[in-house]
Parts: C-alpha cells; sequence; structure tokens
C-alpha cells in the first residue's frame, strides 16, 4: 500500500514537473554499473572476436550515455578500431504508453529524459571518435527503417543493448534488428527484471524477446551472463543472450530465456 502511494505521488509530481527540472533530475541520475558492464562488454568481445572481424554495435536507449561509453572504453581496450556505435533515443524520455503490455510496467511518458546535447556532452567527455559514434534522434516507429539502413550502410550487428525498458519499444528494436544477424550476435538486456516480474510471467523486454525468438526460429540462444543496477538490492537485474543463426529452425527456444 505504501509502496503503491509512493509511486502514485511520484508520478503526479513528475507529471507537474516542467521538462527542464525533468532532465535536471535524470542526467543527475547514474544508473550504470560503469566497471561492471565494461568488463561484460569486454568479455562479449572477446569471444565474438574468435570467430572473425566484428560488425557494428547498437544500442536502444541511450539515456546520459554512460553505457555507450562503457562499450567505447571496451572496444579500445579489446583494439577493435572498425566497429561502429549507434545509439537510438527519442531525447525526449519515454513515449506515450498505449500498449497494454507497457502498462504493465512502472514507467511513464517523459521518464529518462536526456537532450541530444547534453548526451553530447557526457559523451565529449569520454573523448570518443565521433567518426565512429553516431546519436539517431528519434522515436522507433520514426527512425528504424530501411532508410536508416541504407544511409549508415547497416549491414551485420554483433552486439545489441536493449535499454529501453517497455515492451513496445523493445519490440521495435528487436524487429529492427533481425535482418542484421548474420552468424551470431549478444544481446544485452538492461532491464531484464522489473518491479511487476516473475519467472511465470513475461513482460517488457523480456516478452519482447520472447516474441522475437518465437517469430525466427532459426535463432538459437544461450545464456552468456548478468548484472545488476546500481542501488538494487535483487540480483540480477540484467541479463546477457548469445543468439546464433543456425541453417534449420529449432524449437523450444524459451526455457532459454526465463
Amino acid at each position: 500500500m505504501i509502496s503503491s502511494l509512493k509511486t502514485f505521488l511520484y508520478r503526479r509530481l513528475f507529471a507537474l514537473a516542467p521538462k527542464r527540472i525533468q532532465e535536471l533530475y535524470f542526467q543527475s541520475k547514474v544508473l550504470v554499473p560503469k566497471e561492471e558492464l565494461t568488463q561484460k562488454f569486454t568479455e562479449a568481445i572477446a569471444f565474438l572476436k574468435k570467430s572473425g572481424p566484428l560488425g557494428d554495435y547498437l544500442e536502444f536507449g541511450v539515456f546520459r550515455g554512460d553505457s555507450l561509453v562503457c562499450m567505447y572504453q571496451a572496444l579500445t581496450k579489446q583494439k577493435v578500431k572498425n566497429s561502429r556505435l549507434f545509439g537510438f533515443d527519442s531525447f525526449e524520455g519515454l513515449p506515450e504508453i498505449k500498449d497494454e503490455n507497457d502498462r504493465l510496467l512502472p514507467w511513464q511518458k517523459g521518464e529518462f529524459i536526456s537532450s541530444l546535447e547534453a548526451t553530447r556532452r557526457n559523451l565529449n567527455q569520454a573523448r570518443v571518435d565521433w567518426q565512429r559514434v553516431f546519436l539517431i534522434k528519434g522515436f522507433f516507429n520514426k527512425t528504424l527503417n530501411k532508410k536508416l539502413i541504407n544511409r549508415y550502410k547497416l549491414k551485420r550487428v554483433s552486439i545489441i543493448m536493449i535499454d529501453c525498458d517497455l515492451y513496445s519499444s523493445a519490440k521495435e528494436a528487436l524487429d529492427f534488428c533481425v535482418p542484421l544477424i548474420k552468424d551470431r550476435v549478444i544481446i544485452f538486456f538492461d532491464d531484464w527484471l522489473t518491479d511487476t516480474d516473475n519467472k511465470e510471467m513475461a513482460v517488457g523486454e523480456k516478452l519482447a524477446f520472447e516474441q522475437m525468438l518465437q517469430a525466427n526460429p532459426k535463432l538459437t540462444v544461450r545464456e552468456f551472463g548478468t548484472y545488476t543496477h546500481l542501488g538494487q538490492k535483487k540480483p540480477p537485474t540484467a541479463k546477457i543472450f548469445l543468439v546464433k543463426r543456425s541453417r534449420k529452425p529449432l524449437l523450444n527456444q524459451f526455457r532459454n530465456v526465463r
């Protein structure tokens, strides 16, 4: 009861706050376990390098840019110079909650807002190479299309970060990525567990992933690792999977994504 009241009051106050105040609030929040995530990225890169050159890195839900910096540093550590990094975000916070599956989640429109300018400043402080790093502004239903693939000549992805919180956004991101999975890819799900989640019910990013596997039976999956958000007491809150494209359709993939 107390928890529900706190959530209600937070949502009311958030909705009433000016957009600039909302952004300043979220800019002050570091949600990424930087050292742990950089290590997980490094492990993923080292594993994939054994099979040949890496493709691009796609991140859906950039926020302040902390995860993008972690990947950039991991690639530098592993001496990978050819992979490009793409960050997709509205830079206006979460979209309007319309899908019924998203109403099960504790988020609302505008949360996790970070302007494009603020995120670019954070990345500049990390001294990223803007010849390799690209920020794509806009909601996914407007930006994830063939025009973008052709513009940037996207051909193969090796590592994906799904950090867009909502089921609908995660589904749009994964649907966009499927044609770019040529052999194997490692996918990070930053919000695998939520406050409404349990092992008997798939919601949010987990539901989107299950549906992707169901629609693409030639994709095989196994768990690759986990990590936990800063300040979270219930580990692990994030999961990592290795996904491979096989020649023949396979069944019963869902048991591997719980």
